[in-house]
């Protein structure tokens, strides 16, 4: 699967380049949101046939709204719904892609780097540094949660 995420940056003329670097960060921040959500839409149409009965006739039955914590922000996602037409069972066909959340919205990467940030700082000093050196959106107390976990 191939994804392919336009950017696009409007500098002012008179940029330096510490806001050149501020500006250029937000955007990849931004772009890495984008890539997500197509990966996640990617992974939805190859995987359209019915776990239950191997069935490839299936019918929409809407969306559900996921928003994910991930180390280069907040992530709201749209995963499908299917219905089977031989078996009529449901299910949703990122249910495998998603399986490692274990129905969390923080993602894997963002909990260990919220374990290593609250084990040096306090949870709050911790969930700002996040934010500010990859744009993650934690609390201080899903740090707090995480680091004691």
């Amino acid at each position: 699967m191939q994804l392919t995420v336009s950017l696009k940056l409007d500098v002012p003329a008179t940029a330096a380049i510490s806001e050149l670097e501020l500006l250029i960060q937000e955007a990849g921040q931004q772009a890495m949101r984008l890539a997500l959500g197509e990966a996640v839409r990617a992974y939805e149409a190859q995987h359209q046939t019915c776990p239950h009965c191997g069935s490839r006739l299936v019918h929409g039955e809407g969306t559900d709204r996921r928003v994910l914590r991930t180390l280069f922000g907040r992530v709201v996602l749209a995963p499908r719904r299917l219905r089977c037409q031989s078996c009529g069972r449901g299910f949703r066909p990122a249910q495998e892609c998603l399986a490692p959340l274990k129905g969390q919205q923080v993602t894997p990467a963002l909990a260990r780097a919220a374990i290593q940030a609250g084990a040096a700082w306090p949870y709050a000093t911790a969930a700002r540094e996040l934010a500010q050196l990859s744009g993650a959106s934690i609390s201080p107390e899903q740090v707090c949660h995480l680091t004691i976990q």
